[in-house]
């Protein structure tokens, strides 16, 4: 399976369009494998190469540096388990924890900062 941790900026940025796009983490992982990456998966949404509902086409048009000031905004970060612009939270010991695990987050919504110390943390969908 192809993985969705990214090694580059405009990786976290296709990351967090599609995030904010409400499709659920399976579908996400589907798209990814066959377009090869998640900037793969958010060409074709774009492209009309992907079939998804066109709420979905209208979140993933949404540019990414608008995201991450709507987020900013609200005072929460976009975090990723690689380093990017505008995360937080990436590369620190709670990362390498949490991605150790199967099924591991792809992305957090994070308010304040993920602690480097063992911790509890409540994490949901939708």
């Amino acid at each position: 399976m192809t993985s969705l941790v990214c090694a580059a900026e405009r990786c976290e940025d296709a990351l967090l369009r599609l995030a904010s796009s409400a499709l659920a983490p399976r579908r996400v992982d589907r798209l990814v494998e066959r377009f090869g990456s998640a900037r793969g998966a958010v060409r074709a949404i774009e492209q009309g190469r992907a079939d998804v509902p066109q709420a979905v086409r209208v979140a993933v048009s949404t540019p990414a540096d608008e995201r991450h000031g709507e987020l900013r905004r609200l005072g929460v970060a976009f975090s990723t388990p690689r380093p990017s612009k505008g995360a937080t939270g990436r590369d620190t010991p709670a990362w390498e924890r949490l991605t150790r695990f199967p099924g591991a987050p792809r992305w957090l919504y994070v308010r304040g900062s993920l602690p480097d110390s063992p911790s509890v943390a409540i994490i949901g969908t939708r």
